[in-house]
């Protein structure tokens, strides 16, 4: 390959975004502090459990089991590109969902004391 071709590919990978597929996860230490913004910045905040998978392997029907926040029902939900979310069906998460994008971090195992945190934030009945 010539390098005339590599110029403009290396100055746009040097102007791109960066984005890493890191992120702390949430815990009983830390949820009072990261809860709040992430629900904020969700469109969605749902348990739900993995229906079907489409044949793309980045799309999932979920069942809404409940709502704290958004529309109770079904999500037809897609993986994100970077970092996205491997959907397994029958898997039961905690979804913070934007749009319909479910990326790694946004998807979180249902646990007693995130659904506890989730309901004092958001008010929501159980």
């Amino acid at each position: 390959m010539r390098t005339w071709l590599l110029a403009p590919l290396i100055l746009l990978t040097l102007h791109a975004p960066v984005h890493a597929c890191t992120w702390v996860g949430l815990s009983p230490q830390n949820v009072e502090q990261r809860l709040p913004p992430m629900i904020v910045q969700a469109d969605r905040v749902v348990r739900g459990r993995v229906v079907s998978i489409g044949n793309d392997g980045l799309s999932a029907r979920i069942e809404i089991i409940r709502a704290f926040k958004g529309a109770e029902g079904t999500l037809n939900a897609t993986s994100g590109l970077l970092c996205g979310h491997i959907f397994q069906v029958g898997e039961e998460m905690i979804y913070f969902v934007h749009g319909a994008d479910i990326s790694s971090p946004r998807a979180v195992p249902v646990s007693e004391w995130l659904l506890a945190s989730l309901q004092k934030a958001t008010g929501a009945a159980q």
